[in-house]
């Protein structure tokens, strides 16, 4: 577990450091949004651009100091590995928009040669950061901080289970479109990405309640015989 703490601090760490060295070389004005067809949106100070290292670094605090204050903080114990395994995925997602987006600023000609090309790795990797969450997600344990966390999923862990089971399908489904979607032009890309997430996000919700309907017309019909 030491070791998992040394790794993710020093993953985490990287993109801070790397911003203070760079920091003076910079150029004053930094892309901070594009759209699925290469075109940079909107543009952002240097001080603006640090705040995705700092959230980077953040994370790592988060995710350790969370699960101590969580009222179920036992069953962190129950999906440790799958729970480190998302934290690491989540920073090295954070990584790679900073140094996308570090290096779009430095090499400005990228955009234009090449550069819808690089744009679409952003989808593809989000695509990518679902398959794997939906993988792990049967796995998680109930809890305040990771996962679906409803009314009726922190009432009852059969109806967590159930509901993670689904969902851990839906978004490796939705993964799947939006990986697919990268290859694309940017419209469709930005319509199955909005898309593929709602219905990842909302599907589970919807039937956290079902399952927890269902659960209690057992438990009735169990105290009726």
């Amino acid at each position: 577990m030491k070791k998992i703490t040394i790794f993710t601090f020093i993953l985490s760490a990287i993109p801070l450091l790397v911003y203070l060295v760079l920091f003076s070389k910079l150029p004053d004005e930094l892309p901070m949004q594009f759209s699925f067809d290469g075109t940079i949106n909107r543009y952002g100070s240097k001080l603006e651009f640090s705040l995705l290292p700092i959230l980077t670094f953040a994370m790592f605090f988060m995710f350790k100091f969370l699960p101590k204050i969580d009222p179920k903080k036992n069953n962190y114990e129950k999906f440790g590995k799958s729970y480190n395994i998302i934290h690491i995925l989540l920073i090295l997602f954070m990584n790679a928009t900073f140094f996308f987006t570090l290096y779009i600023a430095v090499t400005p000609a990228t955009i234009v040669d090449g550069g819808t090309s690089l744009i679409k790795l952003i989808p593809a990797s989000v695509g990518i950061l679902f398959i794997v969450i939906g993988n792990y997600m049967p796995k998680f344990k109930p809890n305040y901080f990771c996962g679906i966390k409803t009314a009726w999923t922190l009432a009852s862990d059969v109806v967590w289970a159930k509901t993670h089971r689904l969902g851990g399908r839906c978004f490796i489904f939705a993964g799947i479109l939006i990986v697919v979607s990268a290859f694309l032009s940017g419209g469709v890309i930005a319509t199955v990405t909005f898309a593929a997430t709602l219905v990842a996000a909302g599907i589970p919700v919807v039937m956290s309640y079902v399952y927890f309907k269902q659960e209690e017309a057992r438990k009735t019909d169990k105290i009726d015989k």
